[in-house]
């Protein structure tokens, strides 16, 4: 959802801002997280298996090619080539219909009810409050005051940290756990909901 928000924004040609700092997101999932998810739902993974999930991961394959293909020279010699241009125009028509379609599957995939709503109230709210007065804050001290960064990168940031629980989370509950996996989703959907409304207002007030 990051990606495809940042990108209906502020443009594909935009994404290599979020894609840096997501790296360290991916990363931090595959290796930590998930390994911590699988030890709480009884599932051991050894070294070699998170390691395994973090190589086949898409968006880290994606962001490391990107990288690697970028530090090579190779985007310069795409634009010069006819068939450069023409994978190009492919995949800017491909970004405009996944971000759409993204945006369409989560919708149509969020499970909210009135006592779901308020029981992941306190939950969702404590958090999103927590992550804006840190994306804001690191935006203005380290990014801008710190590092001078393009006001793009702090753009990027708050996406990044405003985003939604790991989608991934109800797959580790086990069966036996109903009432958490009903917690877990209604947390998610509406985790959702209100960072897409958080991004939107971010986008508004900024400019």
């Amino acid at each position: 959802i990051g990606f495809a928000l940042f990108a209906a924004v502020y443009g594909t040609e935009q994404l290599p801002a979020l894609g840096v700092l997501a790296l360290g997101h991916e990363i931090f999932i595959w290796f930590i997280f998930v390994t911590l998810l699988r030890a709480v739902g009884n599932q051991r993974e050894t070294i070699a298996e998170v390691v395994r999930s973090l190589i086949a991961s898409p968006v880290i394959i994606a962001i490391l090619a990107g990288i690697t293909l970028n530090a090579l020279g190779m985007g310069r010699i795409m634009e010069q080539a006819p068939i450069g241009t023409a994978i190009q125009t492919s995949l800017d028509y491909l970004a405009a219909m996944i971000v759409p379609l993204v945006l369409l599957i989560i919708g149509y995939g969020t499970q909210l009810s009135l006592s779901g709503v308020r029981e992941a109230l306190p939950l969702v709210a404590t958090r999103l409050v927590v992550v804006i007065t840190l994306a804001l804050t690191i935006s203005a001290v380290v990014f801008t005051g710190l590092l001078d960064l393009p006001p793009i990168y702090s753009a990027a940031l708050f996406t990044l940290l405003i985003l939604p629980p790991p989608y991934i989370v109800p797959l580790f509950i086990p069966p036996e756990r109903r009432s958490d996996l009903a917690y877990t989703n209604n947390v998610i959907s509406l985790y959702t909901l209100l960072s897409i409304i958080s991004f939107v207002s971010y986008v508004l007030i900024t400019g």
